[in-house]
């Protein structure tokens, strides 16, 4: 029997658990939600507890008030409070530190998800390949895909894995107009975050402080990215993570000097992410989600973009309510 233990505030041992264990990525790590807590956040720290007092796993979950960005349903929503609604929503979980009891924590997790009536969505990790079939009565599975580097090969390996006319003639073509890369420090987030805010309106933009107090928050467990520049200009940029020797890239920063003159940076960009992380012994480079059944032009797009680079598919499930 499974019992479950609900906090706003990680316990002390929290992090010790989740280095600990594979699956470990920065998004469930205490420091994540905590830097994320407010603007109608509110992390919530779950704990599986079993017969004997033992915790067999944890997750980080945000809790999420009036996440539609319809205007016309938050202004129903403002002028009726009872229908105010709530997200559920997770990323690169549950951790679980006793697979045998995998299908206990499922059920769990999601008997308490749906006694609450929220809405959910949660995220699986790519190396948790458990088979989840057993909740189809009780949520919706979505099977996306991901493809990860295995960077314990060497850099040649990797290079001809690469698709060559999509790919390595990318890449080739960015040094040969001139693109280099460096990686970012505190003192070059502004050219990142400027990258970033290109052509967004004010309240879509990153402000240079919120972009310095995850740099600072996060750093310590392993965070870091590539800024792309030509001839001194900055023309794109990607952060990434690096806990527990899994790159996950985020944030991607393209700008329009780069677009309009083919100058390939995200793929010279990505290369160098790769000759770093074999460098520094990582583990993995994750390319994060794609659909494998494209259901449009744009997810086709990404679909093949991720494939170009010549990694490892994995499956991983979202589940929705």
């Amino acid at each position: 029997m499974i019992t479950l233990n609900i906090q706003e505030e990680a316990d002390s041992q929290w992090n010790d658990r989740l280095l600990k264990s594979e699956l470990a990525t920065i998004y469930q790590t205490r420091e994540w939600g905590n830097l994320l807590r407010g603007n109608m956040r509110k992390p919530l720290f779950f704990q599986f507890i079993d017969e004997k007092g033992e915790i067999v796993g944890q997750v980080l979950i945000f809790m999420i008030r009036n996440f539609k960005e319809n205007r016309l349903l938050n202004k129903l929503i403002t002028a009726v409070p009872k229908l105010k609604k709530s997200l559920y929503s997770w990323s690169y979980g549950p951790i679980i530190f006793d697979n045998t009891r995998f299908e206990d924590i499922m059920n769990k997790l999601i008997e308490y998800c749906n006694s609450q009536k929220f809405q959910v969505k949660g995220v699986g990790h790519p190396l948790l390949q458990n088979d989840i079939s057993f909740l189809k009565s009780k949520i919706q599975i979505n099977v996306w895909i991901t493809f990860l580097i295995h960077l314990t090969n060497s850099t040649e390996i990797l290079y001809q894995k690469i698709e060559k006319h999509s790919g390595r003639k990318n890449i080739e073509r960015s040094i040969k107009r001139g693109v280099e890369i460096e990686e970012i420090t505190y003192s070059s987030l502004s050219d990142y975050v400027d990258l970033l805010n290109e052509g967004k309106d004010e309240k879509q933009k990153t402000s240079l402080k919120d972009m310095q107090l995850t740099w600072n928050t996060l750093k310590p467990f392993g965070y870091s990215g590539m800024l792309a520049k030509k001839n001194g200009m900055p023309l794109g940029g990607l952060m990434f993570s690096f806990l527990q020797g899994h790159i996950i890239e985020a944030g991607v920063a393209r700008s329009e000097e780069d677009q309009k003159h083919n100058l390939y940076s995200q793929d010279l960009i990505k290369w160098k992410i790769i000759e770093w992380g074999t460098k520094n012994k990582m583990k993995y480079y994750n390319l994060a989600g794609a659909n494998p059944t494209p259901t449009s032009k744009k997810e086709l797009g990404i679909l093949r973009y991720k494939q170009k680079w010549g990694g490892k598919q994995y499956d991983y499930w979202i589940l929705k309510r």
